[in-house]
């Protein structure tokens, strides 16, 4: 089988002090990524059941994710417990549109999740001004 080295194209940061998750991904992701990202965030040993996440999309240029890459994502996503998530939703409308399905879709299932246009607002929607553990991100 041959493996991909790309790398991937996500980093994220938890900060137990926050009851935060924070994750910012950028260029080409796949539905694979977005899975990787999800299930790293929620198998990081600083991670707690019902932490409120922010899933930070704004420098993704494109989402490449299939129909049957959908229904893993929303799974793990419902089962990270009662926080609240928001998303920041990407420039590109067609790219945006899969942010507002991955969330209606969470939202059927219970978990609480929006989708905003920029990260002040996403952080306005969970009561913050900030993701404190950001800074030490690497930026890109």
């Amino acid at each position: 089988m041959l493996m991909s080295s790309r790398p991937d194209p996500f980093v994220y940061v938890v900060d137990p002090d926050e009851t935060l998750a924070y994750a910012r991904m950028w260029g080409v992701v796949t539905g694979g990524d977005m899975l990787r990202l999800v299930q790293a965030v929620h198998r990081d040993p600083l991670w707690v059941y019902g932490f409120d996440a922010v899933w930070d999309c704004s420098a993704v240029r494109a989402h490449v994710v299939a129909p049957e890459d959908v229904e893993p994502i929303v799974r793990e996503e419902v089962a990270s417990g009662t926080g609240r998530d928001v998303l920041v939703r990407s420039a590109n409308p067609d790219d945006a549109a899969i942010s507002q399905m991955l969330a209606a879709f969470c939202r059927r299932r219970g978990k609480a999740m929006t989708v905003h246009g920029s990260l002040a607002d996403a952080l306005a929607a969970l009561g913050r001004t900030a993701v404190p553990a950001a800074a030490a991100l690497p930026q890109r």
